[in-house]
């Protein structure tokens, strides 16, 4: 479920058209900060300007209720007027400056010609899939990604490996020089030493 203020609850309960569109923050691994409208003019909402500079396309974000990772599309078009740190898009793409960068969707509705308010749609990591020409393709993947990874079936970890601390963690005993992962039913051709 979404946090959306009560202004933007009234707003859609009792309109029948909605003006509104997508503002795309985006915040790079150095700290620096992008804010980009995808509408026809700037658009001001929480004491912060959003750039109408870049032309922004999404695909549709896809949840998925199993352990996976949400996943969405963004493809910008833009030229050498759109810059990141004094740096073309394109350029900045193929830099590695957008790799890791957090990529958060918003969208915002406007009463009037005037933006009443924002909530947040989406947020992940960006990759880089594709730069040239006049656009490029970044995936964004949602912060669970490290849910999908595949966890390696009938391992045998001896509990002696592990010990708890007095703050209540969990961690793998330092002193321990002997303990190993073995796979419950290892492959005939692999030979375990075992020392003690």
């Amino acid at each position: 479920m979404k946090a959306v203020s009560q202004a933007i609850v009234e707003y859609l309960n009792t309109n029948k058209h909605f003006e509104c569109c997508d503002l795309y923050q985006l915040e790079l691994a150095n700290g620096s900060a992008y804010y980009i409208a995808d509408y026809d003019k700037d658009v001001t909402v929480g004491g912060r300007t959003w750039d109408r500079g870049m032309i922004i396309q999404r695909g549709q974000v896809k949840a998925v209720g199993e352990p996976s990772v949400d996943t969405m599309t963004v493809t910008v078009a833009c030229d050498r007027e759109d810059v990141f740190g004094g740096i073309p898009f394109l350029q900045a793409c193929h830099n590695g400056l957008l790799s890791g960068g957090i990529l958060t969707l918003y969208r915002a509705f406007f009463a009037d010609g005037q933006c009443i308010g924002r909530y947040a749609v989406f947020s992940g990591r960006t990759e880089v899939q594709s730069a040239g020409g006049l656009r490029a393709q970044l995936n964004v993947k949602a912060e669970t990604q490290g849910l999908n990874q595949q966890v390696p079936l009938r391992i045998f970890a001896p509990q002696s490996a592990y010990k708890k601390t007095t703050d209540g963690d969990i961690v793998v005993s330092e002193s321990d020089t002997v303990t190993m992962l073995v796979p419950l039913k290892p492959s005939n051709n692999v030979l375990l030493r075992l020392n003690g």
